[in-house]
């Protein structure tokens, strides 16, 4: 199985995430090729969508506490990026007045860092955390 498709996302199943297959059909797979924010990209039978950009809605309990993804289900959850724990700042990380501003909104197991703004994202910096990277954007 390979990484997901989205941009700046580098998540697999060897990470912990549930990863899902672009679908066969042709108009299913032409509308999630759409919400993902590619230029220039075409889903083949080997891309993949880890299960961050799909919203809680499109997802089914299953036996076992698992999860799968209900039919029609559609990745919409894009502008921003997901991963998996909380994110840890270290004492000496110095937390300004615009990153106060931000909004953070733990979801499952996972935290969505997004500051509301009309201006165009970029990605501005990378925090270390004890086990892994954690992207985040800014908006200015």
């Amino acid at each position: 199985m390979g990484w997901c498709a989205a941009p700046f996302c580098n998540n697999s199943a060897k990470k912990g995430y549930i990863m899902k297959v672009f679908p066969r059909d042709p108009e299913r797979r032409a509308l999630w090729q759409r919400n993902v924010p590619r230029e220039n990209w075409t889903a083949t039978n080997n891309s993949y969508l880890c299960e961050v950009y799909f919203s809680p809605e499109m997802w089914e309990q299953i036996r076992d506490k698992k999860r799968k993804l209900k039919p029609g289900a559609v990745p919409t959850i894009f502008g921003f990026f997901v991963k998996k724990k909380n994110i840890d700042i270290s004492r000496n990380e110095q937390v300004s007045k615009e990153h106060a501003k931000e909004e953070q909104v733990s979801i499952d197991r996972y935290i969505i860092i997004v500051k509301r703004s009309k201006n165009i994202c970029t990605l501005t910096r990378i925090l270390s955390t004890s086990y892994r990277k954690v992207s985040m954007i800014y908006c200015s």
